[in-house]
C-alpha cells in the first residue's frame, strides 16, 4: 500500500508543468481585471489571462518585454517600469 501511495505521489509531482504563451509582444491591449489578474489581448497574442504576485494598478503603464514566457517569469512584463512576478498564465483562445 505504501508503495502505491509513493508511486502515485511521484507521478503527480512529475506531471506538473508550467503554462507558456507565445506572440505576446503583438498584444494591443492590457486590461487589469482585479488587483491580481491581468488580461492581455489583441494582435496575434489571442487572449491570455495572467495571475500576478505583484499587486496590479488600474491605469498603470504596462510593457511586454518578451514575446514568449511561462509561469513564474519575472522579466517578461513590467508595470510602471517595475517587473511583475507572474504566478500563473492561461491562454484562453
Amino acid at each position: 500500500m505504501k508503495f502505491a501511495i509513493c508511486a502515485f505521489a511521484m507521478l503527480i509531482a512529475n506531471t506538473a508543468s508550467a503554462e507558456c504563451v507565445v506572440s505576446q509582444s503583438t498584444a494591443t491591449h492590457v486590461q487589469v481585471i482585479d488587483s491580481g489578474t491581468l488580461l492581455i489581448y489583441g494582435g496575434a497574442a489571442g487572449h491570455t489571462m495572467m495571475r500576478s504576485l505583484t499587486p496590479l494598478l488600474p491605469g498603470a503603464l504596462f510593457a511586454i518585454a518578451k514575446d514568449s514566457f511561462c509561469d513564474f517569469d519575472s522579466s517578461a512584463l513590467f508595470m510602471n517600469g517595475q517587473p511583475i512576478l507572474i504566478q500563473e498564465i492561461r491562454h484562453l483562445y
